[in-house]
C-alpha cells in the first residue's frame, strides 16, 4: 500500500462523519472495534487473506473514529458547566488560558473555570468559559490580562448565539470545536477582578506578554492621529504577523473578500511556507548543516504557534510543516500525502469535531489538491520570471480543490485570485519579512523603528490597493446561490478523475466535458426555482423581522431584513442572504421596508448589494430624505421606488396584496415609527396572511375603524409580541388560526406574558422564531401547512424557551 496513512486518515474521518448520523453509544463502537480487530486476525491467520485483513483494519479505523467522536461529544454535553441553567448573575473563578483578542467594542476572556459562587455557595466544577466584557474608559484591566492570570468575574450565563434557519444545524458545534462549554456576559470591566497573577516562569505567559508588546508596537507606529484608532495598514500587519484580525474594519474585510484575497489575512499554509523559506535561507547563509537547520526551524515553528496562541489555521499549517521537517531529518524522502494525512489524524484525534470546521476542510482540500495537481498544471504554463509560473500553478491547484467548498460556504465566485495571487503572494512575503525585521528593530532600537516601518507601510498600502482594485473589477467576482450537492459531487468526481490512468479511447474528452459542465453549473447556477403555491417564511434573525414571500411562479418579495441596533454583525450578509441563496434565489422582485428601525432595515443594505432588486416599497408617510437614505444608496438608480398608503392594492404572482396601514397623513413633530409601520394583507385563493410590522394598539384601532375585512388565517404577531399591541378587538377581527412571533432568544420582555395569554385564550397555534427557528407557512390557496427548522409542535400553552 503506497499511502497507508492516507487511507487510515480517510476511514478515521469517515467514522467521525458517520457518528452523528448513526448515533450509537460509545460502548457499541468499542464492541465494533473489538469485532473488526478479531475479523482482521481471523482473515490474516486463518484465511491467509491479506486484502481482507487490511479491509477489516480499515473498518477498525472507521469504528475508532466514530467511537472517539461519540466519547468527546458525550463528555462535552455532560460537562456540568455546559448543563448549568441559572438565569441570574453569579461569580466565576478561573484561569485565563488565552490572551484577550483585540476587539473594537469588547474584550473576550477565555477562562478555565475552577469554581462558581451561586447564592453564596461555592460550587467546584471544570469547564471552559468565554466571557464578553464591554470596553470602558473606567477600566482597562481585561485588555491587560495575560495567560495564567486568575480572575473572579460576576457574569450572566448566555445561550449559544446563532440563527436556526437550516435543518440539522447546531448552534453549539462551533464552540464545541473550540472546546468552549458556555458563554457569559458581564456588564462592566469593573466586575473583573484579578486576584492572582500567573506563574512568572511560565513559557506561555512569557510568550503572551511578548505578543501583547508586539501588538502594542504595531498600534503605536500605525496609529491614525485624527481618530486615535489604528490605521488599516496596521490592522492588516497584525493579521499577517500575529494572526490578530480584530482591528479590520468592515470596508477592508469586504474588499479582501470580494477580491478573493481574504485568505491571505488568515495565517495558514502559505504564510508558514513563507516563514519557513525565510528561516531556511537565513540558516543556510550561516552555513549550518541541513539536520541542524531542520531542528532549528522546528523550534521556530513551535515558538510561532505559541506566539499566535494556537489559532487553528496556524496549528494546522505548523503541524504539517513540522511533520515534513521531522521526516526530512529522520529520512531522506518524505511522502507529502502521508504527511498531510498524519497531520489530519493528529488533529482529529485531539478534537474529532474539527472535521466539521470549514477552515479544516479548506486547508486540507487545498493542500491535497496542490499535491495532486500542481506539477501537472505547471507543465501547461509558460515559464515566467521569478518563478511566477510556479506560484500560478499552486494557486490554480488550490482554487480547484476548494472551489466547491467555498461556493457553498461563501456563495461567492471570484476569478480575480487567479491573477492577483501571483502579485499578492510576493507582497505578503515582503510584508512578513520586513514586518518581523521592523518588530525586531523596534524592540532593540526604538529610535530606528520609524525608518524600519517605512518599507512595511509602502508594501501594506500596495496590498490594500490591490485588494481594492480587485474588488471593483466587474464580472470577475459575483455572488451565487447554494449549488446542489449533486453538482458539487460531480465537480469533485471529474476533478479527481484527472488522476486516473487512461482506460479507454476518448476518456480525456469525456473528463474534459464533464469537468467543464460541472464547473459551469457550480459557478453560474443556471437553476431558477419555481413554485406552484404561496410560501411565507419568517426567518430567524434574532430580535428583528425578515419575511420572505415566494409566490406562485418565480415572484419573490422580502419584507424587512432584520438587523442589530448595535455592533458590527451584519444580519443581511450572514443570515438573510444565505437564507435566500439556499432557496436558489438570485433576484428579489420586491423589497419592502415596513418602517425605518434598525432591527427591520439594516439587513436590507447587504441584500440590496447581493441581489438584483426589482422594486422597493415603503410607506408614503415617511419623507424620502430621512427614512432610508442609506438603503437607497445601495440600490441602483434605476430601481423603481413605490410609496404605499392605505387602500393601495397590487397583484403579484397571483397574490392580491392589500395595504391596510398607514394612511397618507402628517406624522407630527415626534412620530413613533412603530405606529406607522406598513401593514400588508396577502390573499391567495381563500387563504390570507397578515404582515403587521411593529404596529401599536393605536394603529390597530385605526385599522379597525378604516378598513373593512381584515380576517387572516395567518398573522405575524405585531411588534414581536409586545404588550402594547395585539389588542383583543384586533385579534377578534383578524381571527387568526396561526400566529408567528419573530423574536430573539436574548430579547427580554418579548413576547410579553399578557400577549401570550391572549393568544392562548383564543386557542391559536403559536410559532416563535426563538424556539422553532425559521417558520415557513405554505398554502395552495385552500389549505395551510407549517414547516419549522426545529421540529417542535406549536405552542398552545405559555411555556418559555
Amino acid at each position: 500500500m503506497a499511502y497507508p496513512v492516507f487511507y487510515l486518515a480517510l476511514f478515521f474521518m469517515g467514522g467521525i462523519l458517520a457518528a452523528p448520523v448513526l448515533d450509537l453509544p460509545v460502548g457499541a463502537w468499542a464492541f465494533c472495534v473489538g469485532a473488526s480487530l478479531f475479523l482482521a486476525w481471523a482473515c490474516f491467520f486463518h484465511c491467509r487473506s491479506l486484502p481482507k485483513a487490511l479491509c477489516c483494519l480499515l473498518l477498525t479505523q472507521f469504528c475508532i473514529g466514530a467511537g472517539l467522536f461519540s466519547h468527546h461529544d458525550q463528555a462535552y454535553h455532560q460537562n456540568r458547566l455546559h448543563t448549568l441553567r441559572f438565569a441570574d448573575y453569579l461569580d466565576v473563578e478561573g484561569t485565563l488560558y488565552r490572551s484577550p483578542p483585540e476587539r473594537v467594542d469588547r474584550d473576550h476572556l477565555y477562562l478555565r473555570v475552577e469554581a462558581l459562587h451561586i447564592r453564596k455557595n461555592r460550587v467546584s466544577l471544570r469547564g471552559n468559559l468565554r466571557v464578553s466584557v464591554p470596553r470602558s474608559p473606567s477600566s482597562s484591566l481585561p485588555s491587560r490580562l495575560l495567560i495564567g492570570d486568575r480572575v473572579r468575574i460576576a457574569v450572566r450565563l448566555l445561550p449559544f448565539p446563532g440563527f436556526r434557519n437550516t435543518p440539522g444545524g447546531s448552534l453549539e458545534l462551533p464552540y464545541q470545536i473550540q472546546d468552549i462549554h458556555r458563554l457569559a456576559f458581564t456588564k462592566s470591566p469593573l466586575l473583573v477582578e484579578r486576584f492572582a497573577q500567573g506563574r512568572a516562569g511560565s513559557p506561555k505567559r512569557a510568550v503572551s506578554a511578548l505578543r501583547k508588546r508586539l501588538l502594542g508596537t504595531i498600534s503605536e507606529r500605525f496609529q491614525d492621529p485624527c481618530t486615535d484608532h489604528i490605521r488599516q495598514e496596521g490592522a492588516v500587519l497584525k493579521a499577517l504577523l500575529l494572526g490578530e484580525r480584530g482591528g479590520l474594519d468592515e470596508k477592508t474585510t469586504q474588499e479582501f473578500q470580494a477580491s478573493g484575497l481574504y485568505h491571505l489575512l488568515a495565517i495558514s499554509g502559505a504564510h508558514i511556507a513563507i516563514l519557513t523559506l525565510f528561516l531556511y535561507t537565513l540558516l543556510r547563509r550561516l552555513g549550518l548543516p541541513e539536520g541542524i537547520r531542520c531542528i532549528l526551524m522546528l523550534c521556530a515553528l513551535l515558538f510561532f504557534s505559541l506566539l499566535v496562541e494556537g489559532r487553528p489555521s496556524v496549528v494546522r499549517a505548523c503541524l504539517m510543516a513540522s511533520l515534513y521537517l521531522a521526516g526530512k531529518t529522520l529520512w531522506k524522502d518524505v511522502n507529502l500525502l502521508n504527511t498531510l494525512a498524519s497531520a489530519a489524524l493528529i488533529l482529529l484525534f485531539v478534537q474529532p469535531a474539527t472535521v466539521f470546521n470549514l477552515g479544516f476542510q479548506l486547508t486540507f482540500a487545498a493542500t491535497f489538491s496542490i499535491i495532486l495537481f500542481q506539477s501537472r498544471i505547471k507543465r501547461f504554463l509558460p515559464r515566467l520570471p521569478f518563478r511566477l509560473h510556479e506560484v500560478l500553478a499552486v494557486t490554480l491547484a488550490a482554487q480547484a480543490g476548494v472551489l466547491s467548498f467555498s461556493v457553498r460556504a461563501f456563495h461567492r465566485v471570484t476569478w480575480v485570485p487567479l491573477l492577483l495571487n501571483a502579485a499578492a503572494l510576493p507582497l505578503v512575503a515582503g510584508i512578513m519579512a520586513s514586518g518581523y525585521v521592523f518588530l525586531f528593530i523596534a524592540g532593540l532600537l526604538p529610535g530606528l523603528a520609524e525608518p524600519a516601518a517605512w518599507p512595511v507601510r509602502v508594501l501594506l498600502s500596495t496590498l490594500l490597493t490591490l485588494a481594492r482594485i480587485g474588488s471593483r473589477i466587474p464580472l470577475v467576482t459575483y455572488r451565487v446561490p447554494t449549488p446542489p450537492m449533486l453538482v458539487c459531487a460531480a465537480y469533485t468526481f471529474f476533478l479527481l478523475a484527472w488522476r486516473l490512468p487512461r482506460y479507454f479511447r476518448g476518456q480525456n474528452r469525456i473528463l474534459c466535458l464533464g469537468f467543464g459542465v460541472s464547473l459551469l453549473l457550480l459557478t453560474l447556477h443556471p437553476f431558477s426555482p419555481e413554485r406552484s403555491d404561496l410560501a411565507v417564511s419568517f426567518i430567524d434573525v434574532g430580535s428583528g423581522d425578515a419575511i420572505l414571500v415566494e409566490m406562485p411562479g418565480r415572484e419573490t418579495m422580502l419584507v424587512d431584513g432584520g438587523g442589530q441596533r448595535e455592533g458590527t454583525f451584519d444580519i443581511g450578509e450572514r443570515v438573510v442572504s444565505p437564507f435566500l441563496w439556499d432557496r436558489g434565489i438570485t433576484r428579489v422582485d420586491t423589497m419592502v421596508l415596513t418602517h425605518p428601525h434598525p432591527d427591520h432595515s439594516r439587513g436590507l443594505h447587504s441584500v440590496a448589494r447581493n441581489f438584483k432588486v426589482g422594486e422597493f416599497w415603503e410607506a408614503s408617510i415617511y419623507p424620502i430624505e430621512t427614512s432610508s437614505r442609506q438603503l437607497y444608496e445601495q440600490l441602483p438608480a434605476s430601481t423603481p421606488q413605490v410609496r404605499l398608503q392605505r387602500g393601495s392594492i397590487i397583484e403579484k404572482g397571483g397574490v392580491r396584496i392589500e395595504v391596510l396601514h398607514p394612511a397618507d397623513e402628517d406624522m407630527g413633530p415626534s412620530p413613533d415609527p412603530n405606529r406607522y409601520s406598513l401593514v400588508l394583507r396577502l390573499i391567495y385563493g381563500s387563504t390570507a396572511v397578515l404582515l403587521t410590522g411593529d404596529i401599536t394598539t393605536a394603529s390597530e384601532y385605526e385599522i379597525l375603524e378604516e378598513c373593512g375585512e381584515i380576517e387572516a388565517e395567518v398573522m405575524k404577531s405585531p411588534h414581536h409580541g409586545s404588550r402594547f399591541s395585539s389588542s383583543q378587538p384586533f385579534l377578534e377581527a383578524v381571527a387568526p388560526r396561526i400566529i408567528v412571533i419573530s423574536t430573539g432568544r436574548q430579547r427580554e420582555g418579548l413576547p410579553s406574558p399578557e400577549t401570550l395569554e391572549r393568544y392562548i385564550r383564543m386557542g391559536v397555534e403559536i410559532y416563535r422564531t426563538d424556539i422553532h427557528g425559521a417558520v415557513t407557512v405554505v398554502s395552495d390557496g385552500t389549505t395551510v401547512s407549517v414547516r419549522t427548522t426545529v421540529p417542535l409542535p406549536p405552542m398552545r400553552t405559555g411555556y418559555a424557551p
